[in-house]
């Protein structure tokens, strides 16, 4: 074996004397270019990266150097994607409102040899968190998106927090106080987005505030929508997107992987009065202009009826609308894959051409049943209620597994909340990422 194999071998097996592999770090400063030298570190896991920065200063700063961040996540983003790997991010059942300890999540694979990543000591370690005293919202925490390695956890859209599961390192974002509109009931808090601004490097969330604003003799419904920056740590107002009915919009938190190429997307629906009659729209945020926009969304769903309900999400690496249609008469519900075929040239934000890729089922819909997230390409991971065979879980929901390959669908025996792509990276919170 050549010996620039030797050592690269030598780094991905471990780090049992600290004085040789440091000689062997020099040696390999002196023999490899660099970016060949970045291009073999980007292959390791984080653990691994985190030993290597423990070495030198000097290895620390090639480790922690922005770019060499962006570089690994790439790198081990399109290893696994390669390999239609790509493991889930998941919420665990303990996590919804139950008062115990430790709060923990899933990391949910193809092969199902799930691991527990456990949050509560990363939350201990961060003093100024919101958290303190506030067992309730300790406990209540679920995943809200998954970026760059990087979870967003929230508490009904009120208490926000970073978290790192590979470098465990948590940061609790500022409490929004937005303020309230002449006249207007007590907001409701709904989160909307999680992603990453490319321009500036930088992480931010964004919410809308419902508000209920008194007229003459009526209450109308209007938002407001903030966001944060993780780069000035702080909140600001939005503008408001372009008009729509506000007083029959119904705005839905997009529970799967929304965020696609620097622009978060999300359904929204138009109800009557008796909630019977919908129309379909979508809202895009693109984190680097911070600009809110209603674009159209697939044609599948204008003007379609009750049984309906659509999300947004990834299938491989297209942006997706999931569409789930019940038969309430025959109980059976199927599934509408549709991905983007193209942007338009003007705004690479706004889908302009959607294809409907495959249907799935008619499945039996037994007392619910919904989508939950694309763990393979042919594999799809779906929320059961109820039903034949069902597994006393938490809230008497459980994740099944639908193969599209066999036409099976199989139980997994426990219940899980929101599920998002994960890959692991070195991006933090407490220095810039550049």
């Amino acid at each position: 074996m050549p010996h620039g194999h030797e050592h690269q071998a030598y780094i991905a097996c471990g780090f049992e004397n600290r004085q040789v592999v440091k000689s062997k770090l020099m040696e390999a400063e002196r023999t490899f270019p660099e970016d060949l030298l970045e291009a073999i570190l980007s292959r390791l896991r984080v653990r691994q990266l985190l030993q290597l920065r423990c070495i030198s200063k000097l290895w620390c700063s090639k480790i922690d150097k922005g770019s060499f961040i962006q570089r690994h996540y790439q790198t081990q983003h399109d290893m696994l994607h390669q390999e239609d790997a790509i493991p889930l991010f998941c919420d665990k059942p303990s996590v919804f409102g139950l008062d115990e300890d430790p709060v923990q999540f899933y990391i949910v694979s193809k092969k199902l040899d799930n691991a527990i990543l456990c949050l509560t000591p990363d939350l201990n370690r961060d003093s100024s968190r919101d958290f303190v005293g506030k067992k309730e919202l300790f406990n209540s925490l679920i995943c809200a998106g998954v970026v760059n390695g990087v979870a967003l956890l929230h508490w009904k859209g009120e208490y926000f927090g970073l978290w790192n599961p590979a470098t465990r390192e948590f940061k609790s974002i500022p409490h929004p106080r937005p303020n309230n509109p002449d006249n207007a009931k007590e907001g409701i808090a709904n989160f909307l987005g999680f992603g990453f601004d490319f321009k500036h490097n930088d992480f931010k969330v964004i919410r809308s505030i419902e508000w209920m604003i008194r007229l003459e003799d009526d209450w109308e419904r209007t938002y407001i929508y903030e966001m944060y920056s993780l780069r000035s740590n702080s909140w600001k107002s939005l503008e408001t997107p372009p008009s729509v009915p506000c007083h029959c919009l119904y705005m839905r938190e997009t529970v799967t992987d929304g965020y696609f190429n620097g622009v978060h997307y999300w359904p929204a629906s138009e109800m009557d009065d008796t909630f019977t009659s919908r129309e379909f729209y979508m809202f895009t945020f693109n984190f680097s202009t911070d600009v809110v926009k209603l674009v159209d969304p697939p044609p599948r769903v204008r003007g379609e009826g009750p049984k309906w309900e659509w999300t947004v999400g990834k299938y491989k690496e297209f942006l997706a609308a999931i569409f789930t249609g019940r038969n309430e008469e025959d109980n059976e519900c199927v599934f509408q894959i549709w991905v983007v075929t193209k942007f338009d040239d003007d705004d690479p934000a706004v889908p302009v051409s959607w294809q409907n890729l495959f249907t799935v089922g008619p499945l039996p819909a037994f007392d619910g049943l919904w989508f939950n997230a694309f763990l393979t390409e042919n594999d799809l991971l779906l929320t059961v209620q109820g039903g034949e065979g069902a597994t006393e879980t938490v809230g008497g929901f459980e994740c099944a597994l639908y193969s599209r390959t066999t036409g099976a669908l199989k139980r997994m025996g426990v219940g899980l909340g929101n599920c998002l792509r994960y890959v692991e990276s070195l991006y933090c919170f407490h220095k810039k990422n550049e």
